[in-house]
């Protein structure tokens, strides 16, 4: 067996082939890459345009539905308000007007019973007259009868209203024709026999009359 030298062992120092180099034509000739171009698909690409123009288009309507619910609640809140204000001031007027009316039938009332009171005073007035005026023309007839039938009087003067003096005439009959008369514009008959006066005071009776009834 042949002896190895330490060169020989140690392939790092010792001697080895080289590799043969190939030259470039002995690799086989390869194609040229063609460019690869970009594969097709079935979508289409996004338009951003579009998408924008949507998404402003949703905002703006959702911004305009936002405002008109806001509208919707200040016109609730207002018709609120505006109904409790209505409401108040058909109160008030209810209570002024019903003040009023009280007031209004309390004057017509008033009114009403110094009316009635002014009215019945002048037909009680009215009819108390005229009952005294009968009864005092009848005094006087009778006074005049008797002053002409006992003493003997032939002239009576009579003084006073013409609405007395007529129904004197007619309680005397005959008699009236002995009397002589001057109409005044006074309540009162006025009666002279001889020396003596007659008064039928209806004056003073309606005077009395009327601050009693008044």
């Amino acid at each position: 067996m042949a002896l190895l030298s330490l060169a020989d062992v140690l392939i790092d120092f010792g001697k080895r082939d080289e590799p043969k180099v190939r030259a470039v034509d002995e690799f086989p000739a390869f194609e040229r890459a063609q460019p690869v171009e970009a594969a097709e698909t079935g979508d289409p690409a996004p338009d951003i345009d579009a998408i924008v123009a949507e998404a402003v288009a949703k905002a703006e309507a959702e911004f305009a539905a936002r405002l008109e619910a806001e509208h919707e609640e200040r016109l609730a809140a207002e018709r609120e308000s505006h109904a409790g204000e209505v409401e108040a001031l058909n109160q008030r007027l209810g209570e002024e007007l019903a003040t009023r009316i009280e007031a209004s039938f309390g004057a017509t009332e008033g009114r009403l019973l110094d009316l009635t009171a002014e009215v019945m005073s002048r037909i009680l007035g009215t009819i108390l007259t005229e009952d005294l005026q009968q009864r005092s023309v009848e005094q006087l007839g009778n006074i005049i009868r008797t002053a002409i039938r006992e003493a003997g009087t032939v002239r009576v003067k009579v003084r006073g209203p013409l609405s007395l003096y007529e129904p004197l005439t007619e309680k005397l009959g005959d008699l009236a024709s002995m009397l002589e008369f001057s109409e005044t514009s006074g309540l009162d008959l006025t009666v002279e026999l001889d020396e003596g006066v007659y008064e039928t005071r209806l004056a003073e009776w309606s005077k009395a009359a009327a601050e009693v009834l008044s």
